[in-house]
């Protein structure tokens, strides 16, 4: 049964994931500015290491317009970012590193929140 339905499983996995992530990539990196927080889809090779690329721009927001929480759950950092009343659910490694990171975002006005 698995081996007839296992695609299936997998694209509405993947549709639920995007679905919460509000339309984001699967993977991506911010960049943030002093006024805005760009979001870049992250391009991957076959062979090139985990890091990746960063790609094309995905989205462009105001920081003064975003807000995030976080909960730790696990091992990772359960975080929503809410932009202009939509709202963006991602992971990350739990870190102090992705912590400040957090900080750094929900906060407009703290540019030493990562430092």
């Amino acid at each position: 049964m698995a081996s007839h339905f296992g695609f299936l499983f997998g694209m509405l996995i993947r549709k639920s994931r995007k679905i919460r992530s509000g339309g984001l990539p699967p993977q991506f990196l911010l960049a943030v500015a002093a006024d805005e927080v760009i979001v870049l889809e992250r391009k991957m090779k076959a062979r090139g290491g985990p890091l990746g690329k960063p790609g094309d721009e995905a989205a462009r927001w105001n920081r003064s317009q975003l807000s995030v929480t976080w909960v730790p759950a696990g091992y990772l950092l359960k975080a929503t970012v809410v932009v202009d009343g939509k709202s963006h659910q991602v992971s990350v490694a739990k870190h102090a590193l992705s912590e400040a990171f957090l900080r750094l975002l929900s906060d407009p006005e703290d540019v030493s929140a990562a430092a």
